[in-house]
């Protein structure tokens, strides 16, 4: 693949990741790890998720980093994202 060409593109990221803030009220802390993680999702798409058996393009992942604010906030799991990734 050349350099900066991508087979894909993401869609609705940003725009999820705003509601999701204004819903759930987040700590700056996890704020920040949830938008750099949805920012890898440029990179790589797949990258430490995997696919939900039975839906061809669902896929979840767990935000790596995440449960440490979240655990030591709220006494929660990691945070996770669920995510759909339709080949073009």
């Amino acid at each position: 693949m050349p350099s900066g060409v991508r087979p894909w593109t993401l869609e609705g990221f940003l725009e999820r990741l705003d509601a999701w803030a204004e819903l759930e009220s987040p700590k700056n802390d996890l704020l920040l790890i949830v938008t750099a993680w949805v920012m890898t999702r440029y990179d790589d798409p797949y990258q430490g998720i995997r696919r939900k058996n039975g839906f061809p393009n669902l896929w979840f992942g767990a935000i790596p980093n995440s449960g440490d604010v979240l655990i030591m906030d709220q006494g929660v799991q990691p945070g996770l994202c669920a995510a759909i990734v339709s080949p073009r």
